[in-house]
């Protein structure tokens, strides 16, 4: 564990918003998978809402969530 964490393999299918054969070697951290599946169900800016405060089934929640919304890089619409 000489570089501060450890490089776990994945794979990702999303019919229709993947490209079948697409390969990346680009690092991401497991924080970022939080923020890429609430864009991919519809919210893409969960992070920010946390951040200023936001009401989520009757509670309230004010926090920091790192991590990054994904959705732009793995459809190629980023690089």
């Amino acid at each position: 564990n000489w570089e501060g964490a450890y490089r776990v393999p994945a794979m990702v299918r999303w019919p229709g918003k993947i490209k079948p054969g697409t390969i990346s070697n680009e690092i991401v951290s497991h924080l970022d998978w939080l923020p890429t599946f609430a864009a991919a169900a519809g919210e893409p800016a969960i992070a920010d809402k946390l951040r200023q405060g936001h009401d989520l089934d009757g509670t309230s929640f004010k926090v920091h969530l790192d991590g990054s919304n994904l959705v732009p890089y793995l459809t190629g619409e980023a690089k």
